[in-house]
């Protein structure tokens, strides 16, 4: 396993830990890269069921995160019925079959599931 100390930030992608928990390694507006963890909704009186995107400080130089393929990325989102980008919850069956919702999937270039 190579350490990702040495060797840098990780690539632009999403990742998932030995416990299955979703990463996304972005690029931020400063140029350097960022990791957040899609974090389930916590209770809440209004009902709130929208998963968000929490930064994870360190992460994006984690050795033991592994890279996704974009069919893990869907199958994660299908598993819990969100969207695997923005984490809102995914009703209608095209957009969870993807695993995504249609605007997120366009923005990464997705396509439609046969």
């Amino acid at each position: 396993m190579t350490d990702q100390l040495s060797s840098g930030p990780l690539p632009l992608g999403y990742y998932a830990d030995c416990e299955g928990d979703l990463y996304v390694v972005v690029m931020r507006s400063s140029g350097r890269r960022s990791a957040k963890k899609l974090v389930p909704p916590e209770t809440s009186c209004l009902g709130t069921t929208r998963w968000k995107w929490r930064h994870k400080k360190g992460a994006v130089y984690q050795s033991d995160l592994v890279a996704l393929t974009e069919d893990e990325v869907a199958a994660f989102g299908r598993l819990h019925g969100v969207c695997a980008a923005c984490g809102r919850p995914l009703t209608v069956p095209e957009s969870v079959r993807r695993g995504m919702g249609p605007r997120c999937a366009e923005s990464f270039g997705i396509r439609r599931p046969a």
